[in-house]
């Protein structure tokens, strides 16, 4: 029986332009019935029986892949071609192809490198894909500001054991180590089942003084990083196997670039892909 290749191409990501179909045909079709799909906001993509699969988007179109294959045996094969391309950088060394063989899981669905909310989160995904493909990482600067307020999440988190409770400005769950473009999490480890928490819990005011107060937990994290655990009265940071979130209403969260609206209580864990899933950079 022959073998069947979805190209998946996100016309809306980033540097779609600089795709070259005749090229990924060639490196990924050889033996394949090759079928190329152009993804756009009138014409997204559905599941579809499949060998293989190529996506060539940003990280959360490969979310999405991963979830439609979610336990179906599909190869699948990630060629970045958003604007930051988080995903991309969980290499060690940066550079080179790589195989992801873990990625997390949160209520039954797969994100591949964050899961957050709270300050700043909704970047990942209200920036315009317009605005984005002419103005690449500058889009999300630009639009920092919009997203610069004091937020007031209340949640309950179990984790491996130990409970946190209190109202936080960020609850962020990472498998990577960066986020917002930011190498900060020097804890991390590919493919070790391990993912990491950073709790910043929200100020005492609101307005700037909030901002101000909040400032140095969000400098402190993201400008200077973690090489091990942190504990202080602002701020968590630790590394975790399972997890369960409790917040007191549902909350928007970013998974990979995507908006997904939580249960009010979600388990959070590490979730091995089988067969594991072969990142393929630019080259």
């Amino acid at each position: 029986m022959s073998r069947n290749c979805i190209i998946v191409i996100n016309d809306m990501s980033g540097s779609y332009k600089k795709i070259d179909e005749k090229r990924l045909t060639a490196a990924f079709g050889e033996g394949y019935d090759v079928e190329v799909f152009h993804m756009t906001s009138e014409h997204p993509f559905e599941y579809r029986p499949a060998d293989r699969v190529v996506v060539c988007g940003g990280d959360g179109t490969f979310s999405r892949m991963i979830n439609r294959y979610k336990e179906k045996n599909t190869e699948i094969v990630y060629c970045p071609c958003g604007t930051l391309n988080e995903t991309s950088k969980r290499n060690k060394d940066g550079t080179g192809d790589f195989l992801i063989k873990d990625c997390g899981e949160a209520a039954d669905k797969i994100f591949s490198y964050v899961l957050a909310t709270g300050t700043f989160t909704p970047l990942g995904y209200a920036v315009d894909n317009v605005f984005k493909q002419k103005y690449k990482a500058f889009a999300y600067i630009v639009n920092a500001f919009k997203q610069l307020k004091v937020w007031r999440v209340n949640a309950e988190i179990t984790c491996d054991g130990d409970r946190y409770e209190g109202q936080y400005s960020l609850i962020m769950m990472l498998d990577s180590p960066q986020c917002f473009g930011l190498h900060f999490n020097k804890m991390f480890c590919p493919n070790d089942k391990k993912m990491h928490l950073l709790l910043v819990k929200a100020p005492r005011f609101n307005g700037l003084f909030g901002l101000a107060e909040m400032f140095f937990s969000f400098f402190r994290a993201f400008f200077i990083g973690f090489k091990k655990p942190f504990s202080s009265g602002k701020m968590i940071f630790r590394e975790f196997s399972e997890m369960t979130v409790r917040t007191d209403k549902e909350y928007d969260f970013c998974a990979d670039g995507e908006k997904w609206t939580m249960p009010t209580e979600f388990p959070v864990r590490s979730f091995d892909l089988v067969p594991p899933i072969r990142v393929v950079m630019r080259k």
